[in-house]
């Protein structure tokens, strides 16, 4: 087997990125959580452990971004409807 990607950069991209929300903020951080965990688990011979913890810590990243996102868009179109 392989060691898994920590996926510690989508970890700290979605937290810098959606630091000014909390809801992705939070994500952020759980990712950064799983991401630095995955080194752990492989040393300690958890292969699926650190897999899985690969994979949720992209899954909270991808989520944080995808919340953010979506709330920039939201505010944005708010934002353009609002007379001046």
């Amino acid at each position: 087997k392989f060691f898994p990607d920590t996926n510690l950069a989508w970890a700290l991209f979605a937290t810098i990125v959606g630091g000014s929300l909390i809801i992705p903020l939070a994500f952020g951080v759980m990712a950064i959580s799983k991401s630095l965990s995955v080194e752990r688990l492989w040393r300690e011979g958890r292969t699926e452990a650190a897999q899985s913890a690969s994979d949720d810590a992209k899954k909270y990243a991808i989520i944080g971004l995808i919340i953010t996102i979506a709330a920039a868009s939201i505010a944005a179109f708010v934002k353009s409807k609002m007379v001046p």
